[in-house]
Order: structure tokens, then C-alpha cells, then sequence
């Protein structure tokens, strides 16, 4: 149990920073409470702990679909308990016992030095906590402001504090922590809000002569045959679809020069969450044969694009992959979503359907010494990246240096 001294100041309950940190064990979690400024925190090792809990607190919490139950527990099962990550979830209660907020971090180990992240970081197109409205309405900025660096104190140890892919703004996000901000992230994300007349959604994102362009096109792979657009029910067809896309993905990232995406841990992920109520495949077919797919999340009010991908028979001058996406799109507006959400990374097609670019920014710090090299290594990576993602010129000699390099010349 974490045990410490408190004084009374104010209204506030004011902890002392506490002298010995009880490090987590990967398969304990450690009871016990204490109490920072009004809120009593608990930190767990194992996701089950609060699963209930949690599960209740993001149908109403301001959170992404990268900090749900399923997405987190999902990760950790099939890829954090491989990479000997260690979970280290953070829960903070109010004076009548109702959760404030959950904290989804991860400790992870990387050429001996340890990291603090967000919980499944490297697969999270957004990363942030899961904050209760009743909190954020209560002046959550300046409990955090006035008591994260405390809340760190709490962990295990670590040597370097890695945040990423944290929203700046609100756009249906919040980041709670507007301070903490050492550098933009290298991609932005990209939002739509939803019509529920998808017609009149098309005329506002396209001019007439690029529509009527759309369907010529439409028109010309119907013409290849019997083409169906499809969202494969939950269970066996959803598995088999996303199998698919993923074998599609891979040929796409390969002839590219990327390797190593969506390897066997990440299917098993991927599959895992297919088991969810969550998790939808689209697909666009002709004659029965995959055209194009796009795996994708539906949670709260929005849909959460994940995966597209394109059949290596597909016919690319006609663009089946933009066809299919018009029809998700369309098919999100029945359903009367509210937001599409294109994930990030700067692609023209997202750019044309978004209203909202949602910059993302990272907090990359070394605790001690010890992490200081490692900590400047990821920011001048992060700076890197970022510029070359920032020129057309530069993004593309990368791409093609890459294909060449590792791409079709080595499978």
C-alpha cells in the first residue's frame, strides 16, 4: 500500500512526495489508495482490475476509441505481454467514490533505458486519458497542472517521459495537459462532420465536375461486373476480412519498402478486437472477388477509419479505393454518426473530406541523466520526421529512396 503523510491546506488535501516507490510486478497489482488534492489515486498493473469500471466510464467519458477497455486490453494481450511491457493504469476517484479520470500508461524498456508512454503508444493514433465530463467541468487543467509531476512520482521508475500523439484543441478531443508540450508530433489527424444527407455532404466536399468525374469512374467498374459494397457482420466473416485487407496492406507496404506492419502479434490484435462490437470491415467486391477494404471502429459517435487497402488486381486508374470510402462515408451518414474520424497522417483524399485538422504534440523529457541521450535522440527523430513530412520534395526523394532500396528489388 502506498502510504504517505498529508497535511490540510485550504480545501485541498496536500500529499508530501513520497521517498520509496513500490515498483509494480507484471503480474500484481498494487492495492491501496492515496490521496492528491481532493482525489484519491490508485495505480493497477493489470487491466482487469477496473475493467468494469472502465468500460462504464468511456460511454460517457471524453476519450478516443485508443483509450477503450477493448482496444487497450486487446493490445496488451497479444503484443505489450510479448514486449515485456509493464502497465501502470492510473485511477482517480472523487470524494464520493466516482472516477475522475483513468491515466492508460505503459513502461517499456528500449537499449536499457526505461520509458514511460501511453498505453499501447505505438499502435494509438491518439494518445490521451479518459477524463469524466463532472471532472472536466470542475477546473480538471488546474488539478493537473498543480499535481501531475507529483502523480508521476508514483510510478515505478523511469528515465524519460514519452507522450505522443496527444490532440491539442478540442475538436471532440481533449488534451488535459496543454503544458505538456515539447514538440508537434511528425502527422496531424484529420476529422469530418457527418451529414445525415450524404448527397448534400458530397456537393460540399466536391465541385460538380470532380463529381461527375466520380461517376464516370463508378460507372466504368460496374461495368467489370457485379459489384457490391459490404459490411461483413460480426463473427467468422469479419475475421476473414480483415485477414484479407491485412494480406492486401502488407503487399502495398512491401512494394513501398516497409516491412515489418502488421506482423503476426498485430494480426492477432487486430483480430482480437474483431471480436468486439466495435470493429467493422467494408468491403467493395466485384463478381465476388475484394476490390478494396477499409477496416474501421465504430465507438461513440464516430467512425474510427484504421486500415484501407487495395487488392493487387484491383484496377487503380479507376480508383476503387476512393469508391469504397464514399460508400462508408455514406453508409456512416445512415447510421446517423456524427464524425468521421481519418486518423492521422497528411494523404490528399483526407484532406479533401476533412473539416478539421487536429494538430498532435509530443512530451518527450529525461527524468534523470541517465535518460538524457535517449530523450534527445526521440525529439531530434521526431523533428526529422516532421520536416520531411512538411515537404512534398523531400517526402517523396524518402519514398522513392526507400522502394528502391527495400522495396520490389528485395521481397
Amino acid at each position: 500500500m502506498l502510504e504517505a503523510p498529508v497535511k490540510a491546506t485550504g480545501r485541498f488535501i496536500i500529499l508530501d512526495r513520497l521517498k520509496n516507490i513500490t515498483r509494480l510486478g507484471r503480474q500484481s497489482s498494487l492495492a491501496g489508495h492515496t490521496l492528491l488534492s481532493g482525489l484519491t489515486l490508485e495505480i493497477h498493473s493489470q487491466l482487469s482490475d477496473i475493467q468494469s469500471e472502465w468500460r462504464n466510464l468511456e460511454k460517457s467519458a471524453t476519450c478516443t476509441f485508443y483509450q477503450t477497455y477493448d482496444w487497450c486490453s486487446a493490445f496488451f494481450e497479444h503484443i505489450g505481454r510479448a514486449e515485456g511491457l509493464t502497465c501502470c493504469i492510473i485511477s482517480a476517484r472523487d470524494l464520493h467514490g466516482q472516477l475522475a479520470f483513468i491515466l492508460p500508461f505503459q513502461i517499456r524498456k528500449k537499449f536499457g533505458i526505461t520509458l514511460l508512454e501511453w498505453l499501447a503508444q505505438a499502435e494509438n493514433n491518439y494518445g490521451q486519458g479518459i477524463f469524466a465530463q463532472d471532472f472536466l467541468d470542475s477546473n480538471a487543467e488546474r488539478w493537473f497542472s498543480e499535481n501531475f509531476s507529483t502523480v508521476l512520482n508514483f510510478l515505478p521508475h523511469f528515465d524519460v517521459i514519452n507522450l505522443q500523439n496527444m490532440p491539442l484543441g478540442k475538436s471532440g478531443f481533449l488534451n488535459i495537459l496543454p503544458q505538456l508540450q515539447t514538440s508537434l508530433a511528425a502527422n496531424a489527424s484529420f476529422v469530418t462532420r457527418l451529414n445525415r444527407d450524404y448527397e448534400n455532404l458530397l456537393r460540399a466536399k466536391r465541385s460538380a465536375t470532380s463529381i461527375s468525374k466520380i461517376r464516370r469512374r463508378d460507372k466504368r467498374i460496374e461495368e467489370l461486373g457485379a459489384v457490391a459494397f459490404s459490411v461483413e457482420p460480426l463473427g467468422a466473416k469479419t475475421k476473414a476480412a480483415l485477414v484479407e485487407s491485412l494480406v492486401h496492406k502488407r503487399k502495398q507496404l512491401v512494394d513501398q519498402g516497409i516491412r515489418g506492419v502488421f506482423d503476426p502479434p498485430q494480426e492477432k490484435f487486430l483480430i482480437a478486437l474483431a471480436e468486439t462490437s466495435k470493429l467493422r470491415a467494408f468491403r467493395l467486391t466485384c463478381d465476388g472477388k475484394t476490390l478494396s477494404s477499409l477496416i474501421g471502429a465504430v465507438a461513440g459517435n464516430r467512425c474510427w477509419l484504421m486500415i484501407t487497402s487495395l487488392s493487387p488486381d484491383a484496377p487503380l486508374p479507376l480508383s476503387p479505393g476512393d469508391m469504397l470510402l464514399r460508400k462508408v462515408i455514406s453508409w456512416c451518414c445512415e447510421q446517423r454518426l456524427e464524425l468521421f474520424d481519418f486518423s492521422n497522417g497528411e494523404i490528399g483524399y483526407k484532406t479533401i473530406w476533412a473539416d478539421t485538422k487536429v494538430e498532435l504534440s509530443n512530451y518527450i523529457v529525461a527524468r534523470n541523466l541517465r535518460g538524457l541521450p535517449l530523450a534527445a535522440m526521440l525529439r531530434a527523430f521526431n523533428f526529422l520526421k516532421r520536416h520531411i513530412k512538411s515537404s512534398e520534395f523531400l517526402r517523396h526523394t524518402f519514398n522513392v529512396a526507400r522502394q528502391k532500396i527495400r522495396g520490389r528489388a528485395h521481397p
